[in-house]
């Protein structure tokens, strides 16, 4: 991978230390350290003003009083979440598969840019003993990460066929506790048509995805 100052800012961003981008990178930290050093150059000299603005950050319990809906969305979405460096504005793939244990569900998705490279993975634990209900969840909040990465085409994979019908309208009776999020994905799948597919996949192709959820 090339570094630029402008990637290793926004891998900062992102929240990757120095030692994190050089192993991206297959830098070393000094290399890293070195587009950090020549970053605060261009800001010193092209805006020395701003460059010694100093920004007053609210603490921990002033934050978590501050009914901040993005921050609390964007943890909500990546809970479980392992990534790498997933590509801004490109093509994402999520595959995604459930199994229920122990009175709750675990949820795998695997991520994969255009090139079908694995870019990152979520595991998480549902507290719910629907599976269905947890692999709806899933999608809307696999939909989610795709607009956090402004996505041009997003492809939501799983190989569950009832739900995938139930989703299409193609199954009249709706459970219950699929109604309120089946109307949602239903909705975001309507106004994001030309960005968004659902696609129904045999369960050996899914089958990557399954495995993360039998070992959590």
């Amino acid at each position: 991978m090339m570094l630029s100052i402008d990637k290793v800012l926004s891998l900062i961003e992102d929240g990757k230390n120095v030692e994190k981008i050089a192993e991206l990178a297959d830098s070393s930290v000094s290399d890293v350290v070195s587009l950090i050093r020549e970053a605060r150059k261009i800001v010193s000299v092209k805006d020395p003003q701003k460059s010694r603005k100093k920004v007053k950050f609210k603490k921990k319990n002033e934050q978590n009083n501050n009914s901040d809906v993005s921050n609390i969305l964007e943890a909500d979405i990546f809970k479980g979440a392992d990534l790498s460096v997933v590509p801004i504005e490109n093509t994402l793939t999520f595959y995604c598969a459930v199994s229920a244990a122990q009175g709750a569900v675990s949820v795998a998705v695997i991520i994969q840019d255009s090139e079908s490279r694995r870019v990152g993975k979520m595991q998480y634990r549902d507290n719910t003993t629907f599976e269905r209900a947890a692999l709806l969840k899933s999608l809307l909040k696999c939909e989610k990460i795709a607009l956090y990465f402004k996505s041009k085409k997003t492809h939501l994979r799983f190989d569950d066929e009832y739900l995938y019908r139930q989703i299409l309208g193609e199954n009249t009776l709706i459970e219950r506790n699929l109604e309120k999020d089946l109307v949602t994905l239903r909705n975001v799948l309507e106004s994001r048509k030309n960005e968004i597919s659902i696609e129904l996949i045999e369960s050996y192709q899914n089958e990557k995805a399954h495995f993360l959820t039998e070992n959590q």
